[in-house]
């Protein structure tokens, strides 16, 4: 599942870990 990092680091608004 690499399309979720992707996607979480491109729009890091509510990130419960980073």
């Amino acid at each position: 599942m690499k399309n979720r990092d992707s996607f979480l680091l491109s729009i890091p608004s509510k990130s419960p870990s980073t």
